[in-house]
Parts: C-alpha cells; structure tokens; sequence
C-alpha cells in the first residue's frame, strides 16, 4: 500500500506543478490516508500558482521548528521544501544540516 501511496503523491505533485490543481486536489481527497508528504504535495501546488501564501508566517515556524526536526524528518523536508520556494536559502539550510537522520 505504500508504493501506492507514494504514486498518488507523485500525482498530486504533477497535477499541482502544471496547474491542475483541481484535479490534484480531487486525487488528494480520495486518498485513503493522508500523511505530510501528500499534504506538502497539495500545498506546494497552491503555493507554487499563487493560490496561498506561506512565505509571510515563516517566523512562527521558526519557533517550533526544532522540537519539530527531533520528532520527524519529513516535516524537516517539508520544511526545507517551504523555505526554498519562498526564497529563504540561508534558513533551508540550517533545517537540513539540523536533521537528525
């Protein structure tokens, strides 16, 4: 059932980089469980066509961030996903080399 899952993540994926974000929000809402990688898919669609804006509360992220990393790190990806499309290089940065692996 994984590989499925990680399938129709790579789905919503596509759908959300070409605009689609109708079908990939479709695709999203029949999965039968919904973990952090496929709520970043959705979310990165939105972001990506200007349909929501997450740059804007990164500050509050920062606070949390590290009790976030020590319990998981797909959040940390995620997190590291979010800082680079909104142009906060130096601070995706500092989350990747704070992963614990």
């Amino acid at each position: 059932m994984l590989w499925i899952l990680k399938f129709l993540d790579c789905i919503i994926k596509g759908f959300g980089k070409f605009g689609e974000l109708g079908k990939s929000q479709n695709i999203f809402e029949e999965l039968p469980v919904r973990d952090v990688c496929s709520w970043n898919s959705l979310i990165l669609g939105y972001v990506r066509r200007g349909r929501l804006r997450v740059c804007g509360s990164t500050r509050d992220i920062h606070r949390k961030e590290k009790r976030l990393l020590e319990k998981n790190v797909m959040i940390g990806n995620a997190l590291i996903d979010m800082y680079v499309e909104c142009g906060v290089l130096r601070k995706a940065q500092e989350v990747l080399e704070g992963l614990i692996v």
